[in-house]
């Protein structure tokens, strides 16, 4: 039996000022292309991407309109992402945990809070399914 998990990348997109950047297109593919999503960021520059997987670690591309695009990684479960659009080079892939000279992009602080309690459940699962 697998267990599929509910995954949910939010996406914040901010102007180069640091405002909320509205109605800029974005697309989610998994790096098997098994999934792909569309949305459009609100007044807040939010846009939210929900799907079931029952893949331990989501890899996948973001794309930001003709900004450009990123790589995203991370455990299975809930993401935050803060992307400035002067932060995404055209032509160019980086993932949310670089960093770059003058980059002001990177994941929302909860993510990095939150790591050690990710392993801990991810072991969790590994031994609750070694038991079946």
């Amino acid at each position: 039996m697998k267990w599929l998990l509910m995954i949910v990348l939010n996406v914040w997109i901010l102007s180069a000022a640091g405002t909320p950047a509205q109605n800029v297109p974005l697309r989610f593919r998994t790096e098997d292309n098994s999934i792909s999503l569309t949305c459009r960021t609100d007044a807040q520059g939010f846009c939210r991407f929900e799907f079931d997987s029952d893949a331990p670690l989501m890899r996948g591309t973001l794309e930001v309109a003709s900004y450009g695009t990123r790589d995203v990684i991370w455990s299975g479960s809930n993401m935050d992402l803060v992307i400035r659009l002067d932060a995404v080079p055209p032509e160019t892939e980086a993932g949310p945990y670089q960093t770059e000279e003058g980059s002001q992009q990177a994941s929302a602080p909860s993510e990095s809070r939150l790591w050690g309690l990710y392993v801990i459940l991810l072991l969790l699962f590994v031994a609750a399914a070694r038991r079946r």
